[in-house]
């Protein structure tokens, strides 16, 4: 072997290892790509899940609050207008939640229904469905006290 074909070997080689480095060094990088995408989606999702778990504490505060108001001492159907826009206000977040924590074991329970609805709802939202029914059972008429109710979620074992 002359020494040009030995130099041009060399050359073949050095340009096998550079390839196979350059090769190796993208695939890391790729993984280190994905994982920090995968990172980014996760703290996006949990920021804004805080963010509505924020609004339900706030809206059920509120209902709690508007429950104590004594509606003989309000304007006209003001109590009326308030509870109305507490029961959309908490339907909301509870469709918004189901995005959040879909149910779980939809490949058994409910089948008859629509897909959305199939599966059983996660306890969290329970308590947002509970207190959607509560508001709605307020009598504007009547003073009815949310806080004086038991509720089914209340009592779960998984609440303790």
């Amino acid at each position: 072997m002359s020494t040009s074909e030995k130099i041009l070997v060399a050359i073949a080689l050095a340009s096998a290892v550079i390839a196979a480095i350059t090769l190796f060094h993208a695939i890391l990088t790729d993984r280190r790509r994905r994982r920090l995408e995968v990172a980014m989606r996760l703290e996006s999702y949990y920021r804004d899940a805080r963010v509505w778990s924020d609004r339900v504490i706030e809206k059920m505060s509120e209902a709690i609050a508007l429950s104590e108001l004594d509606p003989g001492r309000m304007e006209d159907s003001e109590f009326f207008h308030r509870r109305q826009r507490m029961r959309a206000a908490l339907s909301g977040l509870l469709d918004q939640g189901r995005l959040y924590l879909p149910n779980t074991d939809e490949g058994n329970v409910g089948m008859y229904k629509q897909p959305a609805y199939r599966g059983l709802r996660q306890t969290a939202l329970d308590a947002i469905a509970e207190s959607h029914r509560l508001v709605e059972r307020l009598d504007y008429r009547h003073r009815i006290r949310i806080r004086a109710r038991k509720t089914r979620w209340w009592n779960k074992s998984e609440c303790s």
